[in-house]
């Protein structure tokens, strides 16, 4: 099961929770572990990239880089 990260909008507590993509989908929120609320909204954060090496360096082998 995907863990997504929530904000609850009544106290403002930022958590994690495992959600079912069918349960997502379906549109239902995990309960704030806080106050119990109802009212979540998901957070989304920026992914991570990889940055190329130029040339003449490195050391990793796999091929990337």
């Amino acid at each position: 099961m995907p863990l997504y990260d929530f904000r609850c909008e009544k106290c403002q507590h930022a958590f994690e929770a495992n959600v079912s993509l069918k349960d997502k989908e379906a549109g239902v929120k995990p309960s704030c572990p806080n106050c119990e609320s109802k009212e979540v909204s998901q957070i989304f954060r920026p992914l991570g990239f990889i940055r190329r090496q130029s040339s003449g360096g490195g050391g990793c082998s796999s091929g990337f880089g």
